[in-house]
């Protein structure tokens, strides 16, 4: 594993994380035990749920930007993968330029960022409004909730 620190705000986040990444919660409400984890905030949702093809997840997101625009997406992770996305692996075969170039404890190219708790699902951005990738603070009921659906 090769972590390096990224440049940082003046909040201690990485420059490529959007600060509405703090904002983000696990919605237990909408949850379904070992199928389905959603966590949501005030500008972004994301739905990871089981793939019926065994040890594959499905990570899909919804982006709202100001001015009513829209992003949205949709990745496959296998189970190492969404394990160091979500803070459960930090010892994963990363790409490490992006690593290099960006800062982070693990990257998987246009899969996932993430340094310490701080992670963007597809890959870095520039922390402004506008940005295709959603960031989520990772908290530990967020862990957990992956750790059940992750196994």
């Amino acid at each position: 594993m090769k972590e390096k620190e990224p440049e940082l705000n003046d909040y201690g986040q990485p420059n490529w994380f959007h600060a509405h990444g703090t904002k983000m919660r696990l919605q237990k409400d909408e949850c379904i035990d070992g199928r389905l984890v959603v966590i949501k905030g005030s500008a972004a949702i994301v739905r990871i749920g089981a793939s019926p093809v065994a040890g594959w997840f499905i990570v899909e997101w919804r982006l709202a930007h100001p001015l009513f625009t829209e992003t949205s997406g949709r990745a496959f992770f296998d189970d190492s993968e969404l394990a160091a996305a979500f803070g459960l692996l930090d010892n994963f075969g990363s790409s490490e330029w992006l690593i290099d170039r960006f800062g982070g404890t693990v990257a998987k190219k246009c899969k996932f960022i993430r340094w310490k708790e701080f992670l963007n699902i597809t890959g870095p951005g520039t922390g402004l409004d506008g940005d295709p990738n959603v960031s989520i603070r990772l908290s530990e009921e967020i862990k957990t909730a992956l750790g059940g659906l992750h196994h």
